[in-house]
């Protein structure tokens, strides 16, 4: 609940091409967060953007508490007109998806239908994967649910002029939006889940949107692939 508030940025990366209308209202920017979503979780995170958000790349660093543990994590989460990348920067390891719902879906049917799989398992198996299409859109569902939504007032936040939404269907929440970026969530008790600490809009350099090159990628669609074979291997 307060967790899936934020991962917010993260999944800022949502399914865009060039053709595409922009995502944001400035084109190019850095922005540093810090999130405390409870629970023995605390998140730093940046946002990079180019192009009105065309191109993203998500950096976040993790620490959760469970019981004497402390838990470390980093990830890297870059987006691109074609494709998306999630990266485990800690195993440096990650996965490749088309930035395309429509396309996972096709590949992932021409799979299946070319799999060792029974009939029955395939249609069954299809079904599943049409029905989780919209897992492939990975804009988060509280800027869906503030898509629908007009804004109830207008505040200032780090100098910026914000439109705050109220949402209620994904957090009992306000949101403040600048230039269609969300700069700090605030729960229906006052605290704070999510604020900016720093916002740049200069450029952003090409490298930040790049795979490192020691990380080693694999295809989704591959990936899906291997697992059927050893399931009817």
């Amino acid at each position: 609940m307060a967790v899936v508030a934020f991962a917010v940025v993260a999944a800022l990366i949502s399914g865009c091409s060039s053709s595409k209308p922009p995502r944001y209202g400035i084109k190019s920017g850095t922005i540093k967060y810090e999130i405390n979503p409870g629970q023995g979780l605390t998140l730093e995170q940046t946002l990079y953007f180019e192009d009105f958000g065309r191109k993203e790349a998500v950096v976040t660093n993790s620490m959760s508490v469970m019981g004497t543990d402390t838990v470390y994590r980093h990830t890297l989460s870059i987006t691109t007109p074609q494709y998306i990348y999630s990266i485990d920067m800690d195993s440096k390891s990650g996965v490749r998806l088309y930035n395309d719902p429509a396309k996972m879906v096709k590949k992932m049917l021409e799979v299946i239908d070319k799999s060792d799989l029974s009939d029955e398992q395939k249609q069954q198996l299809s079904n599943i994967v049409e029905q989780q299409k919209e897992s492939f859109n990975t804009e988060m569902p509280l800027i869906k649910e503030i898509k629908k939504l007009e804004p109830v007032r207008t505040d200032t936040f780090m100098g910026k002029e914000c439109e705050v939404y109220k949402v209620n269907e994904t957090l009992n929440a306000e949101v403040y939006m600048w230039k269609s970026i969300p700069l700090k969530i605030v729960d229906a008790t006052g605290n704070v889940l999510q604020k900016a600490i720093e916002i740049n809009t200069d450029p952003v350099q090409p490298g930040v949107f790049e795979v490192p090159e020691e990380i080693e990628i694999q295809d989704y669609i591959e990936r899906f692939a291997e697992s059927l074979k050893r399931q009817t291997g």
